[in-house]
């Protein structure tokens, strides 16, 4: 299940809103650091620019029960989070193309990818972001050791975790 911001090439401010508001209820959606059942609906266009944390991943929840199938979150839509330090991408279907475009997030310090397919033709990108403090790559079959080691080269101080996360 992917979801999209709409018709418009360049999503607004309104459109980004207006499609977290629409977001189906996660295992795992928060706007903080604990789990709420429909916390999207909560929010303001002022919430988005002083957002900290944002928690996408997990499975759609039904009626009280996980359902198959996952979201993107729509990459072009990341500009407007510019306070964003935490973004939980786990279990979600966050492609090469939108792990990209990470890099306009100015303030991100952490990263969940774990249990998504990305793969090492993106996740190269993210040596890019500066401002990283960890990353968590769990269960994530198509990055390399080759690559691995290449992230934590170039980010020396940003502890990459392959291990589970809470």
């Amino acid at each position: 299940m992917t979801f999209a911001a709409g018709d418009n090439p360049t999503p607004t401010l309104e459109d980004t809103l207006a499609w977290l508001k629409k977001m189906p209820t996660m295992s795992r959606s928060a706007i903080g650091p604990k789990a709420e059942l429909d916390c999207f609906h909560k929010l303001t266009v002022a919430d988005l620019s002083t957002l900290k944390e944002l928690h996408l991943g997990g499975h759609v929840v039904k009626e009280g029960k996980l359902q198959p199938g996952h979201v993107e979150f729509p990459a072009d839509d990341y500009r407007y989070l510019t306070a964003l330090e935490t973004l939980d991408l786990r279990a979600t279907q966050v492609t090469d193309a939108g792990l990209a475009k990470l890099q306009v997030l100015p303030k991100l310090q952490e990263l969940k990818l774990g249990n998504t397919a990305i793969t090492d033709q993106r996740f190269v990108s993210l040596q890019s972001i500066r401002s990283l403090k960890r990353v968590n790559v769990h269960n994530c079959p198509n990055i390399s050791t080759k690559d691995l080691a290449e992230l934590k080269k170039a980010l020396p101080d940003c502890p990459i975790s392959q291990q589970p996360g809470p």
